[in-house]
């Protein structure tokens, strides 16, 4: 048990012993009053000095510190060991190739990633937040150390004053000696450890300290805009969540109430090929190594060892997804982090947040598969926008920009504006029946358009924290964090950036950046083109 202890200052009772029962009533309403009761130690004290306030102590007995569960640390780990357990669970625990239901593909599934984490479990050690010895100490400072305390300790219990003061001197001159030791010291160990790091990896440790992407963990902050007193951490990791992870609204006209319905219809396309072993391997050691995995904890390193062992197995529980539309319930489980975007943001508001989801690596090898048999659906002539540079091969940012310059610097028009365009939670908030229409429009082949559908039905996330966890349906958006993820949604946003074509103007688009580029030969052409772009986006 870790309590937590909030005291707030309330107005002092005209009587010290009126019943704790008025002061809770007189302080706090309806469901704050609840909240404060259920589960909480309350009591007050009138000790304070101000003559017109005393102090409401809540202790929230009911917290419980439940740390994270550690990673698996993948360096000096016992790799024969590994394998040696490997093979043992294998032998004790078959793992079926053939399947007659989805329910068969999921059972398998869970039994692939059981063999690998009780792997693990046997040979790798997990990481855990100690606190790290100082590296830059050396044995001159702990000599220096010494003297300083014994001269402090000299001069602390010196009676003679003049002789007091002498020793003060001395015991100055050593704090100064060490003092000066343990700036130079630790300078000359900062430099080399600068040094040798960057040296070795240009983009390691030194690059992510510098650009802030090594940061403590913080504590959830309570966010505004509530009307009432949140005093539980899953209340505040709920109202986050929420925030950061929308639900989906109810269909506001007819055109979206269509394509909702037919989700369900198949196109009527082929299917695609089968999956063979050959890509299943290049899909997984395509897989950069030192990701964080997602609830199951499976390392990439880990996985990409258990290949040579559980190549059939792995390639089969793929190929049954592929043949029943299934894609694993445990592989749709995504583990929320929500990270600051900057340090001057405002911690208690939720836009502050950017929503990492930390998936199941065998999962991302599902939809790396996917993502393969997609391309030509995505690249489809006639619907994928040469106007978008983000996720597409062969382009980039500098490819953007100047495109954005040539069509700036070519227009003969006396007036050229660029109107920029910042999509609020584009990922987050990505329709699905819009994707699964945009899939059909497409020609998607059949077995993996039911395969998509299946992957965002009773999809779930959950945020993790030191008090607990608290969890919610996902029923919009792409995680960030997915494979498929960028590709929808520039299919998607392909829709948009066609609405602007027979329009005066240009677009160039990054991911869900959008500049769109108006001329004219007076302010008025500008602001009606500008406007027209405006309204076709709504």
């Amino acid at each position: 048990k870790l309590p937590r202890v909030i005291i707030y200052d309330v107005p002092r009772p005209q009587d010290d012993n009126v019943a704790l029962k008025e002061i809770l009533e007189h302080n706090f309403k309806g469901e704050e009053l609840q909240k404060v009761t259920d589960g909480c130690s309350v009591a007050f004290k009138t000790g304070d000095k101000l003559k017109d306030k005393c102090n409401l102590v809540i202790e929230d007995t009911d917290t419980t510190y439940t740390p994270r569960e550690p990673r698996y640390s993948v360096s000096g780990a016992n790799w024969e060991k590994f394998d040696e357990e490997l093979l043992r669970g294998k032998r004790n625990h078959t793992v079926p190739l053939t399947y007659d239901c989805r329910e068969e593909v999921e059972a398998a599934a869970d039994a692939i990633t059981n063999l690998v984490i009780a792997a693990c479990e046997s040979s790798l050690r997990k990481k855990r937040n100690r606190t790290a010895p100082v590296p830059w100490w050396t044995e001159e400072l702990t000599r220096q150390k010494k003297k300083t305390y014994r001269a402090r300790k000299r001069f602390q219990n010196e009676r003679d004053l003049e002789e007091k003061q002498r020793k003060r001197t001395e015991y100055l001159r050593q704090k100064r000696r060490y003092d000066l030791l343990v700036h130079r010291t630790r300078k000359e160990s900062w430099e080399k450890t600068v040094t040798d790091n960057g040296n070795k990896n240009p983009w390691g440790l030194v690059y992510k300290m510098s650009v802030g992407k090594i940061t403590p963990e913080k504590a959830l902050c309570t966010p505004n805009g509530g009307t009432n007193q949140i005093l539980k951490w899953n209340d505040v990791a709920l109202t986050l969540l929420n925030a950061l992870v929308p639900d989906d609204v109810e269909d506001a006209c007819d055109w979206q109430r269509e394509i909702r319905a037919n989700m369900q219809q198949e196109p009527r396309t082929e299917d695609c090929h089968s999956i063979e072993e050959t890509e299943v391997a290049r899909a997984i050691y395509s897989l950069r190594n030192g990701k964080a995995p997602g609830l199951d904890r499976m390392e990439v390193e880990a996985l990409k060892r258990s290949w040579p062992y559980l190549a059939k197995e792995i390639t089969a529980v793929l190929r049954g997804c592929l043949q029943w539309s299934t894609f694993p319930a445990a592989w749709k489980i995504g583990s929320v982090r929500a990270l600051l975007k900057s340090p001057e943001k405002d911690e208690a508001e939720a836009k502050s947040y950017r929503p990492i989801c930390l998936l199941p690596v065998l999962g991302k090898v599902l939809e790396k598969l996917m993502s393969t048999r997609l391309q030509e659906t995505f690249e489809r002539q006639g619907y994928a926008s040469e106007r978008q540079y983000g996720f597409r091969k062969g382009k980039s940012t500098e490819d953007a920009i100047l495109k954005f310059r040539s069509l700036a610097s070519e227009r003969e028009e006396k007036y050229v504006m660029a109107v920029l365009y910042d999509i609020s939670g584009a990922f987050d908030n990505l329709w699905w029946p819009g994707v699964m229409n945009a899939l059909k429009e497409r020609g998607c082949p059949r077995n993996i358009y039911r395969l998509v559908l299946d992957y965002f039905t009773n999809r779930h996330v959950k945020l993790i924290g030191r008090y607990g966890e608290v969890s919610k349906a996902v029923t919009k958006g792409c995680p960030q964090g997915s494979i498929l993820g960028p590709n929808l949604w520039n299919m998607v946003f392909d829709g948009a950036l066609k609405e602007i074509e027979d329009i005066e103007c240009e677009a160039v688009a990054y991911a869900d950046d959008l500049l769109v580029i108006v001329y004219g030969n007076s302010r008025r052409q500008l602001e009606d083109r500008g406007l027209s772009a405006t309204r076709r986006l709504e």
